[in-house]
């Protein structure tokens, strides 16, 4: 009986310890990058060989991802190089990384990689058919809870956390779902150098655009102590706006996403 009533003891001051822990809920940090993202994503199995070409359309190796990371390899099965934040996009830190891809000249086939010095590779669509690596827009991303585990992982009562998406520059809030909709703010990315930061809530979906929730937080700093097992920030929220967000511009780049680096998650 003395055993199980310490046990449980353990287990309570354990679960007290995760439901205090001050780390949690803070800002999101998408990427972003540019909005040179092309026109979606396509998502590589894991340990399996997938052909790529040259610009030229010839064979020159195949892509494999494995141990959360997705490398190039010539014919000669020699690995030359690591898809990196250019070509791939994550969904916050879960491990399934997605290839952006752009149309080509060529229909039979898909670009990735354009940025590289080479010019990128080419990914031919029977051979993403054949190996079962399906290929997503940044809409379906977004909102399908069945392409990824990321909404189970992060989503609280209030819906998934995300950020904005765009570098030196701004995502206007808007009091209804429309371009001639009265602006609230412009919500700044969380790369400004700002004491203020931004999560962003989707609530209702109408097309392209989101009701959200945006909320303003101030990171302050918790100090490590006896008491305390980790350091870090916490994230109080400031101030929450609610309006519309079109989500996915016109190109179809995602105005919103999910933190590739974020705090307190």
């Amino acid at each position: 009986m003395k055993k199980i009533t310490l046990s449980v003891f353990f287990i309570l001051i354990i679960f007290n310890g995760i439901s205090e822990n001050p780390c949690h809920d803070g800002y999101m940090s998408p990427y972003g990058e540019d909005e040179d993202w092309g026109i979606g994503a396509c998502k590589i199995p894991m340990e399996i060989e997938i052909p790529i070409y040259d610009t030229n359309h010839n064979f020159f190796g195949y892509i494999l991802k494995k141990n959360w990371q997705t490398t190039v390899h010539n014919k000669q099965s020699q690995q030359v190089g690591v898809l990196n934040f250019n070509s791939v996009t994550a969904i916050s830190h879960e491990s399934n990384s997605f290839i952006k891809l752009k149309k080509w000249k060529n229909s039979l086939y898909y670009h990735f990689n354009w940025k590289s010095i080479n010019g990128g590779y080419l990914l031919k669509k029977q051979d993403l058919i054949d190996n079962q690596a399906y290929i997503y827009s940044y809409r379906d991303l977004i909102i399908r809870d069945d392409i990824s585990k990321h909404k189970r992982y992060y989503a609280t009562e209030r819906g998934t956390p995300m950020g904005v998406n765009v570098i030196k520059s701004c995502l206007k809030l808007r009091e209804s779902p429309s371009l001639e909709g009265k602006a609230i703010i412009c919500i700044p990315g969380n790369d400004w150098e700002s004491e203020i930061k931004t999560r962003v809530i989707i609530k209702v979906i109408q097309e392209n655009w989101a009701l959200v929730d945006v909320e303003f937080i101030k990171p302050t700093t918790v100090e490590c102590g006896e008491e305390v097992e980790w350091c870090c920030d916490s994230y109080p929220v400031q101030e929450v706006k609610e309006g519309w967000i079109k989500f996915i511009d016109d190109n179809g780049f995602p105005n919103l996403w999910f933190a590739v680096s974020s705090s307190g998650y």
